[in-house]
């Protein structure tokens, strides 16, 4: 480990300690957000450290575990990027945030929202970050209650700028994929070839494509096909001269588009629901537990989809969308 660093974790108390949650990953704090999320606009707000759990966008070749993540942006004798923030390794608990005051007016740190009151850092600000929660997780350890840990909270809480999680957008989307004939959503297919066999039937060759590299070929059935041909694979923000409309484009597999504001989508979804011929019963258990788990989820279903979900009793009423 660099001098640098090494310093800075015995000066803190935390050369010892490993494990610490600074690694986070989207899914350990909402695994629907991690798949499906859809971002809205951004605004200023007052976060504090003990809600940023982690950097949103991750690069392979960093180990984000702690402490060696410090290595990877701290080096006293490194390039300019990695040795242009060393001198913030000298703050201390009771210097850090009156030291960094102007780089927060001048250049916010820019959050991403994961959930309720819980944030990644998405740009603008990884090396302040990883100071500021170091500091924050030695300070948190010498805390005799929980008064003292809102005291501190309180301490460590900072402007920034956040872009809010649309939840009617990503949860719908969640839905969606959760409830129609093939869960497909943030894939991409290409038809490779057809296939007409002996006794008359088709089978049909597709290439899907999954992020950036994942690549699997399927050979499906014509049944398969048309389960196919009538799911979405995507959910997307519509822009005008790049803002936010606040309306999204729902994509079929054949890449037709229908732009739905909130409202729309809230019933389309509903829709969705009331005629997938998958097992509910199933699918309602799983969003009972995932409701247990995100109370953003458990709000969101309770204020739009309490007419066709009930998570008690998980039950769906056919009546509650006009066909």
């Amino acid at each position: 480990m660099h001098k640098c660093n090494e310093k800075f974790l015995k000066r803190h108390n935390l050369i010892s300690v490993n494990g610490l949650s600074i690694d986070w990953n989207i899914s350990d704090i909402n695994e629907i957000v991690a798949k499906y999320e859809m971002q809205g606009n951004s605004e200023k707000r007052q976060v504090s450290i003990a809600n940023v759990y982690g950097i949103h966008d991750k690069m392979d070749e960093i180990n984000y575990d702690f402490p060696e993540i410090l290595d990877y942006f701290f080096d006293e004798h490194g390039d300019g990027y990695h040795s242009r923030a060393v001198g913030m390794l000298e703050y201390n608990e009771d210097n850090v945030i009156a030291s960094l005051e102007n780089s927060f007016r001048i250049e916010p740190m820019v959050l991403i929202e994961v959930d309720h009151n819980k944030y990644m850092v998405l740009t603008n600000g990884i090396h302040r970050f990883i100071v500021l929660k170091s500091i924050y997780m030695s300070a948190k350890r010498k805390c005799q209650n929980k008064g003292e840990i809102a005291e501190l909270n309180k301490k460590f809480t900072i402007p920034v700028e956040v872009i809010k999680l649309d939840y009617i957008k990503t949860y719908c989307k969640y839905l969606i994929d959760m409830f129609q004939p093939v869960k497909c959503m943030n894939a991409y297919f290409t038809r490779l070839d057809e296939h007409i066999h002996d006794d008359g039937t088709k089978s049909y060759e597709l290439e899907k494509r999954i992020g950036w590299n994942q690549r699997v070929v399927y050979e499906l059935s014509e049944q398969e096909m048309d389960a196919i041909c009538h799911s979405y694979i995507g959910l997307e923000n519509e822009y005008d001269n790049y803002k936010l409309t606040g309306r999204s484009k729902l994509i079929s597999f054949n890449r037709e588009s229908t732009i739905l504001n909130d409202e729309e989508l809230i019933q389309f979804t509903k829709k969705i629901i009331i005629e997938s011929k998958k097992n509910k019963e199933e699918i309602f258990d799983l969003l009972r537990c995932q409701a247990n788990i995100y109370p953003s989820f458990k709000d969101f279903l309770q204020l739009y989809f309490r007419d066709i979900i009930n998570l008690e009793l998980e039950e769906i009423q056919d009546d509650s969308v006009e066909r």
